[in-house]
């Protein structure tokens, strides 16, 4: 017979099991009614009552049978076998949910090393960022200030130039328009400077809006990483939670099966003790029989009665046990019952645990397909974001060539027609100083002549030669003045090609704000310097003096007094200042008033 200990409870194995390891001491236990041997207590009881009422030499009185004897031991070894199956059922039941709540554990734990990895990623890109922009913003700063400054330089060099313009008017002073030109070409430099700063700017702009975009996708990576993360410990959480209460619903009601069978179990020795005090009490009174029925005869009818009282003590002592006998096969039907129950809970359990180790496997695999879905839809994605920046970059690529192009056209063309037009003016200059010259020697001449008198047809002769010459240099002057239209007209067509081109210009603008937006760019500033065609398209405006200045002619304006060749040479000087001067908005200058030099 195992000495079973009374006080055993399945809560003893549990420090046991905090000790052991988790993966060796993972099993599952079944208990199945099969697994519980039951051994019924002995039926022939009344037998053995009634061998032991007759009092025959060959049974002893009190004494049960060894046959009977192994049957209760072989009902208290089953009871304890089922309180050890229960308690290890129990116990592997404790250490799985341990081990359940370790794995958890540590998936948080990685969890949230990876959560802060990422926040402290963040927080470098964000550090960078910021850097990034305080770069961004110091240079912004230092651009403003040297265009403050350039600005401060255009604005004395314009002063300085409409001084020494002034000055070259008055004076007429040709060093002074060498100056000029000198602080134009500077202008010039400056303004390129300016231009190349700017692009400068713009492609730090177009650098930055990259980075910004690059770190908004990374930090919605990171966002909806996090939100899945948080979901599937949500979902773990609740269901370790709803496992963990149902584990311990069950462990308590084990518990409380086994305080009971424990209970049980300590009244067994005591009616175990009870048994053998009755076997020692009728051994002595045996003994006291035989003794007294060999001493003395006379006493066996005394010793008999006596026999007969202690039989009927007897009697009620087995009535008694049987009475306590028929309670304890009732409570270990009851037990029985409760035990079925018990492994009719378990089986359930097992199989709820198991339902729900299939369900938490299935939901990760369900998470794995789902994440490489997802990331296959983010490779794709990028891929096609990729392939779409290739295209826009490309397109932007032809359309930067085409213009680079276009505008090295309009140089080149506005170049020839200003060389042209120059020619033309200074022919026209020429043509003009070579009559002046020509009217004022005859005038000379109609002077002297005037002063000396000579005979009437003579005079008459002169005079048709004068006029023959005022009608070839009429002449002289329509030719100039049809070449003068001619190059007005193609001053016309230049502008408006240059219009034309402006609205080119407009529209490849307009699509690369476009494309700089589809590809997380920042638009270009529209309060930006003027651009190359803008700048020509000005100095061909700043050959429009020629569609507007009129020709003067001494002989077909009669009251005036013709030019000397210091009059031409200064107002010619002044046109090539008006025409040479850099393109500037003179519509809302106030208009000066023409300086006419008079002969004295």
């Amino acid at each position: 017979m195992h000495n079973a200990d009374p006080n055993l409870d399945a809560t003893a194995f549990d420090d046991y099991g905090d000790s052991m390891d988790l993966e060796s001491t993972r099993f599952n236990v079944t208990v199945t009614p099969q697994n519980v041997e039951t051994v019924a207590p002995p039926e022939d009881l009344d037998s053995t009552v009634a061998l032991f009422a007759a009092g025959s030499d060959d049974h002893v009185v009190g004494e049960l049978p060894t046959c009977q004897r192994e049957k209760y031991s072989d009902y208290n070894d089953s009871m304890i076998s089922f309180l050890q199956i229960e308690s290890q059922s129990a116990t592997a039941t404790n250490l799985e949910l341990y081990a359940e709540k370790k794995k958890l554990e540590e998936e948080l734990a990685t969890v949230t090393q990876e959560n802060r990895a990422h926040k402290r990623d963040l927080a470098e890109f964000e550090q960078q960022l910021a850097a990034g922009k305080t770069t961004y913003i110091k240079l912004v700063e230092a651009m403003q200030e040297k265009d403050e400054a350039h600005a401060q330089e255009l604005r004395v060099a314009r002063e300085e130039t409409d001084a020494l313009v002034e000055q070259a008017r008055l004076a007429t002073n040709l060093e002074l328009y060498a100056e000029k030109k000198k602080l134009e070409e500077e202008l010039a430099t400056v303004t390129q400077e300016n231009r190349a700063h700017k692009r400068d700017l713009a492609e730090f702009e177009h650098q930055l809006a990259a980075g910004k975009t690059t770190y908004i996708k990374l930090v919605e990576a990171m966002q909806e990483k996090d939100e899945a993360h948080a979901q599937e410990l949500r979902v773990a959480r609740e269901e370790s939670a709803a496992t963990l209460e149902r584990a311990q619903l069950d462990a308590a009601s084990a518990r409380e099966d086994s305080v009971k069978l424990q209970e049980l179990l300590t009244t067994l020795p005591h009616l175990q003790a009870q048994l053998d005090t009755l076997k020692s009490t009728n051994q002595n009174l045996i003994e006291a029989a035989k003794a007294m029925e060999a001493a003395h005869a006379e006493e066996l009818r005394v010793a008999r009665e006596k026999t007969d009282a202690l039989r009927e003590q007897a009697l009620l002592d087995v009535a008694s046990i049987r009475e306590e006998c028929l309670k304890v096969n009732s409570e270990y039907e009851n037990l029985s019952k409760s035990a079925e129950a018990n492994v009719a809970k378990c089986e359930k359990v097992t199989a709820e645990l198991e339902a729900l180790r299939e369900q938490h496997e299935m939901s990760l695999k369900q998470a794995e397909l789902v994440i490489g879905q997802l990331n296959d839809q983010l490779r794709e994605k990028d891929a096609e974001i990729q392939h779409r920046a290739a295209a826009l970059k490309q397109q932007l690529k032809t359309a930067e060539e085409s213009n680079a192009e276009l505008e090295q056209r309009l140089i080149e063309q506005a170049a020839s027609t200003e060389q042209e037009i120059e020619a033309l003016r200074q022919k026209h200059d020429l043509t003009i100083k070579h009559a002046e010259y020509s009217i004022g020697q005859l005038q000379d001449e109609l002077r002297q002549k005037n002063a000396t008198p000579e005979p009437g047809a003579a005079l008459q002769q002169q005079l048709m030669a004068v006029e023959a010459q005022n009608t070839e240099l009429k002449q002289q002057l329509a030719d100039q003045k049809a070449e003068l239209a001619a190059a007005n007209e193609e001053v016309e067509r230049l502008g408006s090609a240059l219009d034309e081109v402006d609205d080119i210009e407009a529209k490849l603008l307009k699509e690369i704000g476009e494309l700089r937006q589809q590809l997380g760019g920042s638009k270009e500033t529209q309060h930006s310097s003027p651009g190359l065609l803008a700048v020509l398209k000005d100095r061909i405006q700043a050959l429009s003096p020629l569609r507007t200045s009129p020709v003067h002619s001494p002989i077909e304006h009669g009251n005036e007094q013709p030019r000397t060749p210091i009059a031409n040479k200064t107002m010619g000087t002044m046109e090539m200042t008006k025409l040479n001067t850099p393109a500037r908005n003179t519509a809302g200058s106030p208009s000066q008033p023409k300086q006419e030099c008079t002969q004295q």
